[in-house]
């Protein structure tokens, strides 16, 4: 008998316990006194809805409580609704322009390689978040260091004449360049300098997303396409592709003005066209081939 009692005390021990379990869950539940300060066994078995143990022979394990009434509320928060379906949210209409923003906060507080030390303003890029037509070039002169803005100089009145061939407006198209800030006294950007700074023209590219690509010059040609050893000579005229996307590279404005010839002229006319083309035939906005005669490409 008195064997019996001690197994009653252990179970109204395990008991306490896991009532206390429940109230540490969020179910409150009566106060629970020491183990030792029960009452008779009857009545607590009686009460947690579980036969008194009065005919557990020696030496058996004590038996466990049936499920209570606690036990069925714990199991209640452990049952999954089932999913509600909800219609994907649609991409905000201003998603690539915030994005863009960030890349150009970005840019103006990087002080990733020395061109930082020298600089007036940073020159993130500027343009349609949604152009179908990137046109990316080396990196800024004193006129776009001066203003923060891409292509402002006479290579940009030159740019521009080509975009106007394409039936298009600068802001129609997204212009950036490999690195953002101003090389002293515009020289070519070293190597690291182009490899630290890259990465910002890469995102710009993911985030609007072009149909197009125009690689002004061999800078933009070698960290675009990773094409470190080749000429522009060699390489314009031709289609490339950089993540899907049709790349076609020319020669860079400023040097359509320092080597001026008829030959350069036409060749850079010819990638236009080529590019208008292209565009054509992946539905964008663009406009018809100038009649001949016309001055603009010149």
């Amino acid at each position: 008998m008195a064997n019996n009692s001690d197994n009653l005390i252990e179970l109204l021990r395990d008991v306490r316990s896991y009532a206390n379990f429940l109230k540490d869950i969020g179910l409150e539940y009566g106060g629970w006194g020491p183990a030792a300060a029960c009452p008779a066994p009857a009545a607590p078995a009686q009460d947690l809805s579980t036969p008194a143990p009065t005919t557990t022979p020696r030496g058996a394990s004590a038996p466990r409580p049936a499920t209570s009434v606690a036990a069925t509320q714990v199991a209640a928060p452990m049952t999954t609704p089932a999913p509600v379906a909800t219609p994907p949210l649609a991409p905000a209409e201003n998603a690539p322009a915030a994005a863009l923003e960030q890349i150009a906060a970005a840019v103006a507080a990087c002080t990733a390689c020395p061109l930082h030390q020298g600089r007036q303003n940073t020159v993130p890029g500027e343009g349609s978040p949604r152009a179908e037509l990137m046109f990316i070039g080396e990196g800024p002169g004193a006129d776009e260091d001066r203003l923060g803005r891409p292509f402002v100089g006479a290579a940009g009145r030159k740019l521009d004449e080509m975009i106007a061939y394409l039936g298009l407006r600068r802001e129609d198209v997204f212009i950036g360049n490999i690195v953002k800030c101003r090389p002293p006294k515009n020289r070519v950007p070293e190597t690291s300098e182009a490899l630290a700074c890259r990465h910002f023209i890469f995102r710009q590219v993911e985030i609007i997303q072009p149909k197009v690509i125009c690689l002004l010059g061999a800078t933009a040609l070698r960290f675009l396409l990773d094409k470190p050893n080749v000429a522009i000579t060699r390489m314009r005229g031709i289609w490339h592709d950089y993540r899907g996307i049709a790349v076609m590279p020319t020669f860079h404005p400023a040097f359509l003005l320092r080597q001026y010839t008829i030959e350069n002229r036409r060749a850079m006319v010819a990638d236009m066209d080529a590019i208008r083309e292209k565009m054509k035939s992946l539905g964008c906005r663009v406009g018809d081939k100038p009649q001949s005669g016309s001055r603009k490409s010149r």
